[in-house]
């Protein structure tokens, strides 16, 4: 196999750098762009892997890095590369790809919390070996819908249906949760939300009080070393 190289898009506007990195193989070479600070993803044709971020911006609004991210993603798309988003990384992703009817804000509101996620096919391995139900941290008000025939649904919760999908043929896969965040950034994250949470009728202190990582960060090295 020929060496990964990895773009990663950080889409956070403020905060800690996305944590993905960090449970990359030993020795994987990847760069990181903050799109949402100026900085330009482009598909150069070096990267071997794209990895698209969280972000505080909802699917539906369009900040200035939006239309220039799209068109890298669908340059990477038709050149092959495999690509990984992670909540608004994941509907940017199905939005850049499928259209902007793929994608929408949850009618149930704003989903927080260290949260139960039903694995409902164990197609690809995603998720094997890890607990059933099996939970992850979760922040999020918007959604991937509407998958076509050719993605399989993997994993959902009840205020969410598409938690997890892939298309392995069209080598995508994405997540709603955040298998980038432990325990430790988690909590640190609701601690920083605790007046955002509160106008959502949510306490900080409740979600990190259940807290429960089943370390579904194994989807991140699963990614980069499966055999597309």
């Amino acid at each position: 196999m020929d060496p990964r190289h990895v773009l990663v898009v950080d889409a956070h506007v403020k905060g800690p750098r996305f944590a993905a990195p960090r449970w990359f193989p030993e020795g994987e070479s990847y760069e990181c762009v903050r799109v949402a600070h100026g900085e330009t993803a482009l598909d150069d044709g070096r990267f071997t892997h794209l990895i698209l971020s969280g972000s505080p911006h909802s699917i539906v609004d369009d900040p200035p890095f939006v239309p220039p991210l799209e068109a890298a993603v669908r340059s990477a798309h038709a050149r092959g590369v495999p690509i990984f988003g992670i909540c608004y990384g994941s509907q940017l992703l199905a939005r850049a790809l499928l259209g902007a009817d793929h994608v929408r804000r949850n009618a149930r509101g704003l989903e927080a919390g260290w949260l139960p996620i039903q694995v409902v096919s164990e197609a690809g391995g995603w998720f094997r070996g890890l607990p059933r139900p099996f939970h992850s941290w979760q922040y999020h008000q918007d959604e991937v819908c509407e998958l076509p025939d050719d993605f399989t649904l993997l994993a959902s919760t009840d205020h969410c249906t598409t938690q997890a999908w892939w298309s392995e043929e069209r080598k995508l896969f994405g997540t709603q949760f955040h298998p980038e965040l432990d325990a430790e950034e988690g909590n640190a994250l609701f601690r920083l939300s605790r007046k955002a949470l509160e106008r959502e009728g949510l306490d900080a202190d409740a979600l990190i009080a259940k807290t429960r990582d089943d370390l579904s960060r194994v989807v991140i090295r699963r990614f980069l070393e499966r055999d597309w």
